[in-house]
């Protein structure tokens, strides 16, 4: 912890240095091999190149109504929102406890008095919110059957005898075809126009396999063809 030391140096300036002789033509070349990298030009390529994508071909594709409402048949769970539930529980070992609990209620007590006198935190007693579908079947029914605010009979559900009680009803939402038509057709087109452009991919493919030009592939299939005069590999012209 205490330990010191005593230190000598020498300062070196650019006076003791002395005359620098100039690098021969040999030291010169050796340099220049060693840092090739620092007196090279980046490499430069010109290039032609053919893109598309789905927004390309998007205004070739037509919809009817009946394609869209079928669209709308088959996504309709999807495209509504779905009523959740907060749902609060407490566990008891037996039926009786269960029974006892709930006549308590029945006559005033609140489902948090109970929770509480059974030495349960609001955490402990939070199930979560969920969908009906996304609940275990048992608690479901009894959970979805209640009014906000409402506690259920008991019932026996995977881990003991239950009583539910609903903290919070979120209402779904059911959206009509015409609230959902132009989102449909949007997804509809892009699908359908992704269908199309793998096909013109393909047919491309197929062109240049039988000896066209990049070129002449593009004009046979009504692409452009896009020219880069100089371009590194980072995607810089000449000048950065």
């Amino acid at each position: 912890l205490n330990e010191t030391r005593s230190i000598e140096y020498v300062l070196l300036t650019s006076a003791d240095i002395g005359a620098i002789p100039e690098p021969t033509e040999s030291e010169l070349a050796a340099y220049h091999k060693a840092h090739g990298t620092e007196f090279s030009t980046r490499e430069l390529r010109a290039l032609d190149y053919v893109a598309i994508g789905p927004s390309d071909v998007a205004n070739e594709i037509q919809l009817s109504e009946d394609d869209l409402k079928k669209a709308y048949e088959l996504r309709k769970d999807a495209l509504n929102k779905p009523e959740t539930r907060a749902i609060e529980q407490i566990v008891f070992p037996t039926k009786d406890e269960a029974d006892k609990a709930k006549t308590q209620i029945k006559t005033g007590a609140d489902f948090h008095t109970i929770a509480k006198a059974r030495h349960l935190s609001d955490q402990d007693i939070q199930l979560g919110t969920f969908t009906k579908a996304q609940l275990d079947a048992k608690l479901a029914d009894p959970a979805f059957g209640l009014a906000a605010d409402g506690v259920s009979a008991p019932f026996e559900g995977p881990f003991g005898w239950v009583i539910l009680h609903v903290a919070k009803i979120n209402a779904g939402e059911v959206k009509t075809f015409d609230q959902v038509k132009d989102q449909l057709r949007g997804d509809a087109v892009k699908d359908k126009a992704t269908e199309r452009v793998v096909d013109m991919v393909n047919s491309f493919e197929d062109a240049r396999a039988g000896g066209a030009t990049l070129a002449d592939a593009a004009q046979r299939l009504g692409l452009t063809l896009h020219h880069v005069d100089a371009v590194d590999a980072a995607g810089l012209d000449a000048k950065g």
